[in-house]
């Protein structure tokens, strides 16, 4: 039986949860990402992100956590040869059935498997991207596994969330999940910390982090309104964008960073 004295099983029970979780959500939803047209966008993180990874054409590139496949069709729009991974197999369907709509089934190779242990051999892509699943792993060892398969001058990049905020993180705490407060995270996840950045970095010969933008306001718009109002959304944008113009520090404790790691 899995136990504190069981990390490798314990990581298994938590995979086979986010399996079941990721699953039922691309169960309803797929079709919608599936017919989700490309699109770009005017999000700085977005940007950061695509921009750390450099040009793709031609490039072997892990997509890590794939989701519902909305990076790996985008990484494949300009050249990539993706493998898009995830431990759910209802998303690697949903991205699979994405990249044919979108004619990118030779660009792509859906495949189901453990971020903990990587299907591939030893320096097989140029660059590993991830959005919002480091946090859902034990840093230390995905940041092991995925140094062991890239190549030794490759570049990974992740957006992820931070707990850097003390703030977000009471809010996060004590009041998602109440006061008809959406909570959105799964059990056994928790935004990175300094430490698990940290180990995460430790294969690694640099980790740069950047904060594109300040989203306090964002994440409460998100939150209380779903973006559904207007001029709230409008307001809050507002904020956000006043806040780093009159207290530039305050990037640094943004939610949402872009973690690049150098080989």
């Amino acid at each position: 039986m899995a136990g504190p004295r069981d990390p490798a099983g314990s990581r298994r029970s938590a995979e086979t949860a986010e399996a079941a979780h990721w699953d039922a959500i691309a169960s309803e939803h797929g079709d919608t990402f599936v017919a989700r047209a490309e699109a770009s966008t005017n999000d700085p993180v977005h940007d950061a992100h695509a921009r750390a990874l450099g040009d793709l054409s031609g490039r072997r590139v892990l997509d890590l956590g794939c989701g519902m496949g909305l990076w790996t069709t985008a990484m494949a729009g300009r050249g990539a040869d993706v493998c898009a991974m995830d431990i759910s197999p209802a998303s690697v369907e949903t991205t699979r059935k994405r990249a044919e709509r979108l004619g990118l089934s030779r660009k792509t190779a859906p495949v189901v498997g453990s971020a903990h242990a990587l299907p591939f051999r030893d320096g097989a892509f140029d660059a590993v991207s991830g959005h919002l699943i480091l946090h859902h792993l034990d840093a230390g060892l995905a940041g092991r596994e995925v140094a062991r398969v890239l190549r030794k001058d490759g570049r990974a990049v992740f957006t992820e969330n931070s707990a850097r905020s003390g703030i977000l993180m009471f809010a996060r705490r004590f009041l998602c999940g109440r006061f008809g407060i959406p909570k959105w995270s799964t059990p056994g996840e928790y935004p990175l910390r300094k430490c698990d950045l940290r180990r995460l970095s430790a294969p690694f010969s640099r980790m740069r982090v950047e904060h594109p933008r300040f989203d306090w306001f964002f994440l409460l718009d998100a939150k209380l309104f779903g973006f559904r109002n207007l001029r709230a959304s409008r307001i809050l944008s507002f904020l956000d964008h006043s806040t780093t113009r009159i207290a530039p520090f305050m990037r640094k404790l943004a939610y949402y960073q872009v973690v690049i790691l150098d080989r």
